[in-house]
């Protein structure tokens, strides 16, 4: 229990049994699986889809194409991106 976060140790300190405490460890780590997998897929839609919006302004548009590139690198995927002016 004490290679656990806090967060994880908070949830399951009160359980008597390892199997009660391993079957919510489980739980917990399938849903942030999920969700993660899910967060990736919808990102990288945004990715795919990105397009510079007319109101936007150079400076803006990059500001949100790197943030997209960030949370994706952040979950573990990247892209190589080659600029070319334009």
């Amino acid at each position: 229990m004490c290679a656990l976060y806090e967060e994880e140790y908070t949830k399951i300190h009160n359980f008597k049994r390892a199997k009660e405490m391993c079957d919510t460890l489980i739980i917990i780590h399938e849903s942030s699986t999920e969700v993660k997998r899910n967060k990736l897929s919808l990102l990288t839609l945004k990715y795919e889809m990105f397009t510079m919006d007319e109101s936007m302004d150079r400076q803006s548009m990059f500001g949100c194409f790197q943030t997209i590139l960030n949370e994706l690198r952040d979950l573990g995927k990247s892209y190589d991106i080659i600029l070319t002016k334009s």
